[in-house]
Order: structure tokens, then sequence, then C-alpha cells
């Protein structure tokens, strides 16, 4: 990434990355910050796709055994049974986060006064 200016912000919505090419297509480095909050790991599959106008996406190729839908998945063992399931239904089901995960925050702390 290049240095902004004081005064100045940021041009892109994202990060600037310099991609380059190899045997098997071009490489295109992601930051570790936004691939661990994504929960993506090393040996993740991921699912890629492009747009016509130039845009370039990509998530998480897991899927939630509860709900269906893609997220990053933790392990809750059920007696017998092992299931892989988002962070939403972990705690439908436990009432608590799972432990790699922040409870996140959902309470407006700004107070106002009464006349």
């Amino acid at each position: 990434m290049f240095p902004v200016q004081a005064g100045e912000g940021f041009p892109f919505a994202g990060r600037l990355v310099t991609v380059s090419n190899t045997e098997k297509g071009l490489f295109i480095p992601v930051p570790f910050d936004m691939l661990r909050d994504a929960g993506i790991t090393e040996g993740s599959q991921v699912e890629v796709w492009g747009l016509i106008d130039g845009t370039v996406s990509m998530r998480i190729a897991t899927k939630c055994q509860f709900c269906g839908r893609g997220a990053r998945l933790y392990d809750l063992d059920m007696g017998p049974v092992k299931r892989q399931i988002c962070a939403e239904d972990y705690y439908k089901l436990t009432g608590v986060y799972p432990q790699e995960l922040e409870k996140p925050t959902t309470e407006n702390t700004t107070q106002t006064e009464q006349p």
C-alpha cells in the first residue's frame, strides 16, 4: 500500500495490492487480517468469481449445516454427532458464542438527557 498524505482520504474502498503471475494463474495477495476476519485459513476452500465490471470477489466455501448459509464454521459436539455450524446457530443452540469469537456489540451506549 502507498502512504496517504496528511489531509487526504484513501482513494480506494479496500486495500491496494500488486498482482503477480504464477504457473497456475494470477496471484493476488490478500492481507492476513482480512482473511482472519472472514474465517479463511490456510487450506480453506474459497469461491471466486468475476464480474464484467472488473470486480473479482471471493467468499469462504463452507456452509452451516443448520441454516445453509456460507459462513465461518465452529464445531459443536452434539453427543454422537459433531456438527459444523455458524456463530449465530451456535449461540441459538448453546446460549454462548464460540470461544474464538468475541460477542458482537449490539447495545447502544449513547446517553441522552430527558427534558
